[in-house]
């Protein structure tokens, strides 16, 4: 317990109910008493048990009886070579220091790597000089979620999110780190991703000591990631759901709906392909973009909408016979539009969700089914999938 007072221990080899050779491997076993030099004592021959002393830990031998001017110079050199030793190893471990300090830093310059050190028990944090030099803000004596928020370096969602993590990690013993995606302005202005890293250091009872958040620019990785993401799910011409992203998406409003009320409608573009030999790719894609413009503001908040394929478009949407009549009206409307010329001339096959534990796929298969019914019809241009149309395809098969 008091080991770090101690300089020298003289020890007898014969003790009463302890052997001294027993007494030099426990605190061998001990890195802090190991640190401590020892000189035995023995009424015994020296060549019999200096070799043993020697090699569980002991740095010099004495033997009975005891010359004090002889001890008192064994252990004043014992001390002198065990405090040179202590300069020795610490001088190596600051050299040690020193040349990991530049490895680190240059690790850190490389990298672009921003480090922040914050004292969790105290409340302080040390900004990495570095900070200055890559993110925008003044780094003095406010805590870093007061310098993000007053100088502007991140919005408020984010700063929430970054003090969150870092407070999770800080009061909860399993919690050792964790990492989230940040937008932060730099110095020169722009807005980039930064990953902040978070890992904490504990103290002997285990409560968090300090813990290290580390910022890496990762945007274009994000930016990459997020791209790949939009076009696992949107189509990249209209901005519109695609068919995967639709398919999910309605799944998730059907789980939540009651039955009938949602319908799915379908619909494609009259003489597609003729329009598109006729006018080219630019006018084509005009013609797509008005379209799903048209949709996505008719249907706005009740639902969702998609460009499934060329020029095939699906609508999952809050169903009423008013909500349905207008949407056939706005497009019935947006026709005249001059730029398009009657370009954007539609049927309707409409399935109104009754059993949800249908998949979407079908869904749409059974609109596309009476769409396909009212195609070219210009006096009747939608109409519903309903007992019917599903008796007369059964007769049909």
């Amino acid at each position: 317990r008091r080991a770090s007072g101690i300089s020298i221990i003289i020890l007898d080899l014969m003790m009463s109910g302890v052997n001294g050779l027993d007494v030099l491997k426990r605190m061998s076993e001990n890195a802090e008493l190991s640190t401590i030099p020892v000189i035995v004592i023995s009424a015994r021959e020296e060549t019999e048990f200096s070799a043993l002393a020697i090699n569980n830990g002991a740095i010099d031998f004495a033997k009975k009886p005891i010359n004090p001017d002889i001890i008192r110079a064994k252990v004043k050199n014992s001390i002198v070579r065990s405090e040179n030793e202590k300069v020795r190893v610490q001088n190596s471990y600051l050299t040690l220091q020193s040349d990991e300090e530049n490895r680190y830093r240059n690790v850190l310059v490389s990298t672009g790597t921003i480090v922040f050190e914050y004292d969790w028990a105290n409340n302080v944090f040390v900004y990495d000089s570095l900070v200055r030099e890559r993110l925008k803000g003044d780094y003095n004596e406010r805590s870093l979620w007061k310098i993000l928020e007053e100088d502007g370096v991140a919005d408020a969602k984010d700063i929430k999110r970054m003090e969150g993590l870092v407070n999770d990690v800080g009061r909860h013993y399993s919690q050792m780190g964790g990492h989230i995606d940040v937008l932060l302005v730099t110095v020169n202005g722009e807005r980039r991703w930064f990953r902040m890293a978070v890992a904490k250091t504990l103290d002997n009872e285990q409560n968090t000591r300090k813990i290290l958040l580390t910022f890496n620019d990762v945007h274009e990785e994000v930016i990459s990631n997020n791209e790949l993401k939009y076009m696992a799910e949107y189509d990249v011409t209209t901005g519109l759901y695609n068919r995967n992203g639709f398919l999910k998406h309605a799944r998730a409003l059907i789980e939540k709906a009651e039955p009938n009320s949602l319908v799915i409608v379908y619909f494609d573009i009259d003489h597609f392909k003729f329009i598109n030999d006729l006018y080219g790719y630019e006018k084509v894609t005009e013609v797509l973009k008005f379209v799903a413009s048209l949709i996505r503001d008719y249907v706005g908040e009740d639902g969702i909408c998609a460009r499934i394929n060329a020029d095939r478009f699906v609508i999952c949407m809050k169903y009423s016979d008013n909500k349905v009549k207008g949407l056939i009206k706005t497009y019935e409307d947006a026709k005249k539009d001059e730029r398009f010329d009657n370009m954007i001339s539609s049927s309707f096959g409409l399935f109104i969700v009754e059993d949800k534990e249908l998949s979407p796929d079908v869904m749409i298969d059974r609109a596309v089914i009476v769409q396909k019914k009212v195609k070219g019809n210009y006096h009747n241009i939608y109409a519903y999938y309903d007992e019917e149309v599903r008796k007369k395809l059964v007769e049909e098969q």
